[in-house]
């Protein structure tokens, strides 16, 4: 098996409540849903964000599943530990990376919406997870924005 599970109730986790477009990362222990528009940087963010070494649920498709009270998501089996880098094309993220960059699987505690506009702010909540927006920026900016919201939010 690639990587490794944070939730192991296969029963509970078959059919996926709803799929998302979008990409989920687990950093700092806390499972973080990327989302936004079509080549706003989500995947270059995920990206940024393995090299510092987090880990690489789902890019592109999130299955969502609600479990325990909380929400925890997946990648569709056929783009499992799979990512699709913008000028690059489809890779394997062991082939990246190693093993550690990819989980099977993790509860979702934040989303992040990447947009186009000003200021980082917490605005609403996604069936109990806070939502904040952050402004689309470089790479290692974005992910940069990520782990403060992450640490200031979630520890």
């Amino acid at each position: 098996m690639v990587g490794h599970s944070s939730y192991e109730s296969s029963a509970e986790l078959r059919v996926a409540k709803c799929q998302l477009h979008g990409v989920l990362v687990h950093v700092f222990g806390s499972g973080v849903l990327l989302t936004g528009d079509s080549g706003v940087g989500k995947t270059a963010c995920a990206i940024e964000l393995l090299r510092r070494g987090h880990s690489l649920v789902a890019d592109d498709a999130v299955q969502i599943f609600p479990s325990g009270g909380g929400l925890f998501g997946r990648a569709p089996e056929i783009t499992r530990s799979l990512v699709d880098i913008r000028g690059v094309g489809i890779s394997n993220i062991a082939d990246l990376f190693d093993h550690t960059a990819f989980r099977e699987n993790c509860r979702i505690d934040l989303c992040i919406e990447i947009h186009r506009a000003k200021a980082p702010t917490m605005t609403d909540r996604m069936d109990g997870v806070p939502l904040f927006r952050i402004d689309a920026n470089r790479p290692e900016i974005t992910a940069d924005q990520v782990e403060t919201i992450v640490k200031d939010h979630v520890h």
